[in-house]
């Protein structure tokens, strides 16, 4: 199974799209405020990026952990986390005694100081995945499908960095109209749908002494994955956040995908960022548009543009990263 977006390509693009300060923007003289610098453009859309993707990538981070752990017998006891930093205890719940995924189970993941694959390097605090609904084996199957409830009370991913929230999640794979006796994982396209619940999903980090905080709402995204061409392709993508930056201060947001983002990832999952794509953010009364374009293999352009007029642009291989 695939593990989720490659944080390769994304934490790369983020290098590319976020700027080193962004600033407040010159003081106005009445009541209009001044058009957005080029910082801030770049830094909202950096943060509408990061915070549309991450969501996805921890949600099926941990339905694969679930998944893994009933293949794998359903160990009991600390089991160590990645390159064997830090350790996980998973607790599972089988509510009909089947050995199997069904509906009804659940499984509780309790971490301390537990690295892992793009998610932090010490995790510290408790996961529980909720099976809601199944069909076929989610562990061998190829034509299968679970929806999920995911909740994080207050998950530390380091020393200075914590989420909480409640996310649905529907996980599907389908090989279409290829019969599964005959199918190969190439065969596999996967879909993921995500949505919140129980009120804002809610992002802390503290800098130099201050606590900052962004409360997301109003989430939800679509991808489809093609094993055979390592393409990851977001349809839909949508939220709302407000909260405190270290860098444009107060904030007010919308994201919204106007055109699907795709991904084509390599063989050892890393990838340039999207090779196409559009998305807005509307934020201090200006409309902003990030476009993706792709001239070369490896390679991600990017252009922000703004309703005032403000624009920047650059290439994942301009020197930047």
């Amino acid at each position: 199974m695939k593990p989720g977006l490659k944080t390769a390509g994304a934490l790369a693009l983020t290098a590319l799209l976020g700027a080193c300060g962004g600033g407040g923007g010159a003081e106005s003289k009445n009541d209009t405020p001044p058009p957005m610098t080029q910082g801030e453009l770049r830094t909202f859309s950096s943060s509408a990026y990061t915070t549309g993707l991450f969501l996805p990538y921890f949600a099926l981070g941990y339905v694969n952990a679930l998944i893994t752990h009933v293949g794998d017998g359903m160990p009991e006891g600390p089991q160590p986390c990645a390159e064997g930093k830090g350790s996980r205890t998973s607790v599972y719940t089988d509510a009909d005694h089947d050995g199997k995924i069904s509906a009804g189970d659940s499984l509780a993941i309790d971490m301390t100081d537990c690295a892992t694959r793009g998610l932090g390097e010490a995790l510290n605090g408790q996961v529980r995945i909720l099976v809601r609904e199944v069909q076929g084996d989610l562990v061998d199957g190829f034509n299968t499908s679970g929806v999920f409830t995911l909740e994080a009370p207050d998950l530390a991913l380091s020393a200075n960095e914590s989420i909480a929230g409640t996310l649905q999640v529907r996980f599907e794979q389908t090989t279409h109209d290829i019969p599964e006796d005959s199918a190969t994982p190439d065969d596999i396209e996967e879909i993921l749908n995500i949505s919140q619940s129980g009120g804002d999903f809610k992002v802390r980090y503290t800098e130099d002494g201050k606590t900052y905080g962004n409360a997301i709402s109003d989430y939800a995204a679509e991808s489809h994955y093609l094993y055979a061409t390592g393409t990851e392709r977001y349809t839909a993508l949508q939220f709302s956040s407000r909260g405190q930056s270290v860098n444009v201060g107060d904030f007010e947001q919308r994201t919204k995908l106007i055109d699907p983002l795709v991904f084509v990832h390599a063989e050892d999952g890393g990838a340039p960022g999207p090779i196409s794509g559009r998305f807005t953010v509307e934020t201090r009364g200006e409309t902003i548009t990030t476009t993706f374009s792709s001239p070369a293999a490896g390679a991600s352009n990017v252009l922000i543009e703004s309703s005032s007029g403000v624009r920047w642009s650059g290439s994942s291989d301009d020197g930047e990263l």
